[in-house]
Formats: structure tokens, sequence, C-alpha cells
């Protein structure tokens, strides 16, 4: 019985020395995903500091901290992929990830309307009379036609004209009273 002993732990060892020699391609391809991740990383965070320092648009203060959220952004996705390489389960990182981006694009989303919003106010105030006023005259363009066969309905009494002539007398007092202010 002693031999048998030996040889299952033997069989054992051997398992572990074949489990071991399978898994160092593994590790090692692993460990270059992850070591190209940083690298990628590092060069491409630079580079959105950068972007960000030259734009005129975003302030110099938040070149850094997007940068270093870049650098994270990819550190996570380089150590993810590394993971999933080793045969680690990683779905419960990609699910994090998901809500991570879901978030960011929420975020990014309402900062450019809010942005776009709060830049464009001036604007907006400045010419809405003069939007306006180019809606009232199109409307009135567009009713023009109709009003000729309202005319021909309006011959029996002659109703209108009398309160035409009102309106004109209301809008001749106030332009009195606009003169005279």
């Amino acid at each position: 019985m002693p031999t048998t002993v030996t040889l299952q732990a033997g069989v054992g060892v051997e398992r572990v020395a074949d489990n071991l020699i399978r898994f160092f391609p593994r590790l090692v391809w692993s460990l270059l995903v992850l070591a190209a991740g940083v690298g990628v990383a590092r060069v491409v965070s630079g580079r959105a500091e950068g972007a960000v320092e030259d734009s005129t648009v975003v302030a110099d203060a938040l070149a850094a901290p997007f940068a270093y959220g870049v650098r994270l952004l990819l550190y996570f996705f380089a150590a993810t992929i590394a993971l999933g390489e080793l045969g680690v389960d990683t779905s419960v990182l990609v699910v994090f990830l998901d809500g991570v981006a879901f978030g960011l694009g929420v975020t990014v989303a309402l900062a450019l309307g809010v942005a776009v919003g709060w830049g464009s106010k001036d604007y907006v105030a400045a010419h809405v009379e003069e939007w306006l006023r180019e809606v009232t005259a199109n409307e009135g363009d567009a009713d023009g036609g109709g009003d000729e066969a309202s005319e021909s309905d309006d011959d029996d009494g002659g109703n209108d004209a009398g309160a035409d002539d009102a309106n004109d007398e209301g809008a001749s007092d106030g332009d009195e009273d606009a003169g005279s202010a």
C-alpha cells in the first residue's frame, strides 16, 4: 500500500507542475498586457492633459484632474483585460465599468447642456425680440390668404371696420403716451 500513496503523491506533484507550466504563459501574457496598458495610459493621459491645457474652452486648473481621471480609467481597463487573460472572471468589473461609463456619459451630457445653455443665454436674450417679430410676420403672411374669405363674409354690416378704428385710436393714444414719456 505505501507504493500507491507514493504514486498518488507523485501524480499530484506532476499535476501541479503541469498546471504551472500551462499557467506561466498566461501570466507572462497578462503582465505584458498590463505593462502595455500602463504605458498607453500614461501617453494618453499626457496628451489629454496637453489638449485640455491648450483648450480655450476649459480652465487650465482642470487639466491635471482630467488627465488623472483618464489615467485611472485606462489603468482599470488594462487591469480588467489582464485579469481576463489570467482566466479570472471579470464580469463584476465589467458591470462596474458599465455603471461608471453610464455615469460619466450622463455627467458629460448634463455639463455640455448646462454649458451651452448658460453660454448662449446672452445671445438668446439679445435676439429673442427679433425672432418673435419674424415669427409674427410669418404668421401674418400665412394668415393673409385666409383673410380675403373672411372679408367677403363681413360685407353684411361692416362691424369689423369700427373695431379696427378703435384699435387704431388706441394705438395712436399709446404712441402719444410713449412720446410724452
